[in-house]
């Protein structure tokens, strides 16, 4: 992608058994005095990555961060594109007709128009801070604010096909990440049993490892980790990292499936290659697109609407312990297996795939969802699936 930033290949993902190391050591404290989710989680993630700041961004990186730290989430946008559209009906771009190169003059007009009263200051450490571009100042506007950045996932683009981009939450991603957090907390407090603790925490793997994606990088191994000490807590530890790198796996695939609704749903989508290189210079667009993302996010934690992926990921985290004998199945998780079994019987890699068993409502019928790459659907008689919550149950549809 011409517009895919490096900031986020600034903390390598190289180094990830090192950094496991790291969070092993200092289990053992993190066991003995718990701090709030929103604290832990960003001491985990300092703990996982390797050292990273400004001064390691490569220096064809250093204007691009320079100019998203001037330009981005502005109070005085409107203003700014007036100026913008202004300047550029007096000095149209002259060069040949490349897309990127107009980008590129574009991109520097603006930045130039921003940089006459804005004083700004990069952020120094990217390890266990959100994804903090740094301090921006513009006079006359007030105190120093905190400017954050939109991370890219870029999805497709293989094979001749187009890539589709989503932008992450830049505005109000600190509030953002405090609710989830707070939520999961919550929901934890409140919890009865074994399996209300593992949807807490199921709930959080699933809108934050890639909706929120509150860091740069090492968002993946991040929360991983925090899955692994909650799971210590509750009496069932999970040390080994391959066994928990096969379930990431399963839990991408529900994270990813969850983003995707959530962009139905508030209309954001993903943007097609052109529309997200100029992301940044569609200044109007770009503030619709926050807002409109900030409550869709907001939505997803204050509310159950997408409890389906939640119970998909608790079940991923569950059929764990129970393989490795740490608690008893009950009916209910015999008749998962089953159901596993039968949908999988073509897929023997399914594992490897990352493929999982998501209960999927449809049409008022019993049907299940092998969600991966490629969605396969399949009806298993006897399996019951609520429609509020797509949890699925044992026995006829009542």
């Amino acid at each position: 992608m011409a517009n895919a930033s490096p900031i986020i290949e600034l903390i390598p993902s190289t180094g990830k058994e090192e950094g496991w190391r790291r969070f092993l050591d200092a289990k053992g404290q993190f066991l003995k005095h718990q701090l709030p989710t929103r604290h832990e989680l960003m001491r985990i993630h300092e703990l996982v990555t390797p050292k990273a700041g400004f001064s390691d961004v490569p220096e064809v990186g250093k204007a691009e961060f320079m100019a998203e730290l001037i330009v981005a989430d502005r109070p005085d946008f409107e203003k700014k594109f007036k100026q913008l559209t202004e300047r550029l009906a007096r000095e149209p771009y002259q060069g040949k007709e490349d897309i990127r190169e107009m980008y590129t003059y574009i991109c520097a007009t603006l930045v130039d128009l921003c940089r006459a009263d804005t004083v700004v200051q990069a952020q120094e450490s990217f390890n266990g801070t959100l994804r903090q571009l740094g301090m921006r100042t513009i006079r006359g506007n007030g105190l120093p604010e905190i400017v954050y950045h939109s991370h890219t996932c870029v999805y497709g683009g293989d094979d001749g096909e187009p890539a589709h981009v989503y932008h992450g939450l830049s505005t109000g991603l600190r509030e953002v990440y405090a609710a989830l957090c707070d939520k999961r907390d919550e929901r934890m407090r409140n919890a009865q049993t074994l399996d209300d603790q593992i949807k807490a925490e199921a709930f959080f793997q699933t809108v934050g490892t890639r909706s929120v994606h509150p860091f740069f990088d090492g968002n993946g191994r991040t929360f991983l980790a925090h899955l692994a000490l909650t799971l210590d807590r509750l009496g069932h530890p999970v040390s080994d990292y391959q066994t928990l790198s096969r379930l990431a796996r399963g839990l991408t695939t529900v994270t990813n499936q969850l983003l995707e609704h959530i962009l139905d749903d508030t209309g954001v989508g993903f943007l097609g290659e052109l529309d997200s290189m100029m992301f940044n210079l569609a200044l109007p667009k770009r503030q619709e697109h926050m807002a409109r993302l900030r409550h869709g996010l907001d939505h997803a934690i204050h509310t159950g609407v997408y409890n389906r992926y939640t119970n998909a990921a608790w079940w991923q985290v569950k059929r764990v312990l129970l393989r490795e004998g740490a608690v008893k199945p009950s009916d209910y998780e015999k008749g998962l297996f089953e159901a596993e079994a039968i949908a999988f019987r073509d897929y023997p890699d399914a594992e490897e795939r990352g493929l999982v068993l998501v209960a999927i409502p449809q049409d008022e019928r019993q049907q299940l969802s092998i969600q991966g790459k490629v969605s396969y659907h399949i009806d298993l008689p006897g399996v019951h699936i609520d429609t509020e919550t797509g949890q699925l149950s044992r026995g006829n549809r009542k």
